[in-house]
């Protein structure tokens, strides 16, 4: 036997999570003289070298390579929808990426022998808890949405708005069949690869009602997903009337975007800053001939807005991934029903700050967040 690999990180499913650690250890027992290590992926052209432990054996961090791999816009949107082609399901090669690494032990004539590993990743991070469930409830394909089993999911569709649910792990060569238990209507799509698949609702100006894909019940629908006809996800989905108001998408912690509607009345704050150090003097004159003692200095404003909304308990795991994303745009459009384009979308920060969950009587949470604008361009000198 040549290179050993004696651990590797197992994920959920094979499917590992970019961003938690993947250590992978190997040795060899056939190589004498052994000096150093190496690890050869697709990220450089030069190997990553490593060096043995005192037992003999190697071991790498994988997921600082990885973040390389990903790129560095890893989590913006590659798909544009548009429902009236009759397509709802939307393949995303970007969601899901295969990485093969080589792993290999040299000798002192920088002989080497390798063994290479196939991992298949998502873009998400998980907690312990979070994984803990996954395992228990061992689900071979899941929507890319928050949920304490990986078999049920609760999503918000305001209607007039762009907003897709992902599902993870659809074999090549499947049918997925969705069900409206509300109605009892069904439509079904065949998938020709393994990527992730984007079930897209709304692409903005038509939705699956306009388009009589599935149409949905104005409150709660209750869709059951298939995969050749084998029950896999429950998703309640509801439906909000159409509406005013300013749309967030963000990327979550699943690996996958979320999407909510929050209140069309905004406090919006205007934060100036001069720059004293460029300003100069220009009061060399008479005193009838002076108008002005100092040029001002360079100008620099931040421009924020503080969103409220008010969700229920059950939808507030959507709401806190919020807090922790990466990745937040803004929709441009205040009103419903725009055809969506990516260009629709600006980035934005969240403010950095203690969230305070507070549920009132009704059960319901008050939920408020401060987003940060794009930098201004300034007239300055």
């Amino acid at each position: 036997m040549a290179t050993n690999i004696i651990s590797q990180p197992e994920g959920i499913n094979n499917v590992l999570s970019a961003y938690n650690n993947s250590i992978v250890k190997w040795d060899n027992n056939t190589l004498s003289n052994i000096t150093y290590g190496e690890v050869h992926t697709s990220v450089s052209t030069l190997p990553f070298k490593v060096y043995p432990a005192p037992d003999g054996t190697f071991s790498i961090n994988l997921k600082d390579i990885i973040k390389v791999e990903l790129g560095d816009e890893p989590f913006e949107d590659s798909i544009e929808p548009d429902l009236s082609t009759g397509d709802f399901i939307y393949q995303d090669p970007n969601l899901k990426l295969t990485f093969n690494p080589e792993f290999r032990v040299c000798n002192d004539n920088a002989t080497c022998q390798g063994q290479s590993i196939g991992f298949r990743l998502i873009k998400s991070a998980e907690d312990i808890l979070g994984y803990v469930q996954k395992l228990n409830a061992s689900p071979n394909m899941y929507l890319m949405l928050p949920s304490e089993n990986n078999v049920d999911f609760k999503a918000t569709y305001f209607e007039g708005y762009p907003f897709d649910v992902a599902l993870l792990n659809v074999e090549n060569s499947k049918t997925i069949k969705i069900k409206n238990a509300s109605t009892g209507m069904e439509v079904s799509e065949a998938t020709n690869d393994i990527n992730v698949k984007r079930i897209v609702v709304s692409d903005g100006a038509y939705d699956w009602t306009s388009e009589d894909i599935l149409p949905l019940t104005p409150k709660q629908n209750k869709l059951e997903i298939y995969v050749n006809d084998v029950f896999k996800n429950n998703l309640v989905l509801d439906r909000i009337d159409a509406k005013c108001g300013v749309y967030l998408k963000w990327f979550n912690r699943n690996g996958a975007y979320s999407y909510w509607l929050f209140d069309r009345f905004y406090e919006d704050i205007l934060k100036t800053k001069t720059d004293t150090k460029n300003k100069y003097y220009v009061g060399y004159e008479n005193i009838e001939n002076l108008n002005k003692i100092y040029q001002n200095g360079n100008k620099t404003i931040e421009r924020s807005y503080t969103l409220t909304t008010t969700v229920r308990k059950e939808d507030y795991k959507t709401i806190e991934s919020l807090y922790m994303s990466p990745f937040v745009q803004m929709y441009i459009h205040q009103t419903p029903f725009n055809q969506v384009s990516n260009k629709d979308f600006i980035n934005v920060e969240i403010e950095d700050k203690s969230y305070v969950v507070s549920e009132q009587k009704n059960g319901k949470i008050q939920v408020k967040v401060t987003i940060t604008m794009p930098d201004l361009f300034m007239q300055n000198y």
